[in-house]
Order: C-alpha cells, then structure tokens, then sequence
C-alpha cells in the first residue's frame, strides 16, 4: 500500500512540473525555485492526485482539510436559466450517448443559424 502511494505521489510530482514547465514559454524557463514554489501551493490547496485510482485531486476527495476555493463571478439563478435556454434553442448541450458532440454538430438542420 505504501509503495503505491508513494508511485501515485511521484505521478502528480511528475505531472504537476511537466504541465509547468509546458505552460511556461521557452524565453522563460521556470527556475528551480519557482517549481518547488508551485508544488507546495498545490499540496497546501491539495492540487495533487489523491491515492488510489480513482484519478481525483485531494482536494475533491477530502475539501474539508483544504480551503474553500473561491470562484469567478457567480451567475443568479435567473441568469443560469436564461443560459440554459439560449443553450437549448442554440444547441449547445452534449448529445446523448458517448460522442462528446454537441447538439448542433449532431442535427445542424435543426439548429441552423440559431447562436
């Protein structure tokens, strides 16, 4: 169990300094400094792979040892309705099914022109 734990600690190492050094440009190399800097803020807001396999962050798994992470602009109920309609007469819901595809791509002569 340790040994997997330890596996699963050394995949989000990887992941979390390969995703930074990727989003960094080229003119601009993180230093050593920086990427330790961006691991400990992932583990203190729990940004890291939990144990096991089910492919979710700490903070997903157990929110109630890390803090509250505090979104963008929140919507009004009225708001979130009135996007879901536009949404529903554009098309732009997932089909059904496991395509991925949204409805307009599916059935465009029912969502002509409508955006």
């Amino acid at each position: 169990m340790q040994r997997i734990s330890l596996r699963s600690f050394s995949l989000a190492l990887v992941a979390l300094s390969a995703s930074a050094a990727f989003a960094a440009t080229p003119a601009e190399p993180l230093t050593r400094a920086q990427v330790r800097a961006e691991l400990q803020q992932a583990q203190r807001t729990g940004h890291v792979l939990a144990p096991g396999e089910s492919g979710l962050t700490r903070n997903q798994l157990f929110p109630s040892q890390y803090p509250q992470q505090t979104s963008g602009a929140e919507n009004t109920r009225a708001q979130v309705k009135a996007d879901l309609q536009q949404a529903r007469r554009s098309g732009d819901l997932l089909a059904p099914g496991e395509s991925g595809l949204q409805l307009n791509a599916l059935y465009p002569q029912r969502y002509n022109g409508v955006h």
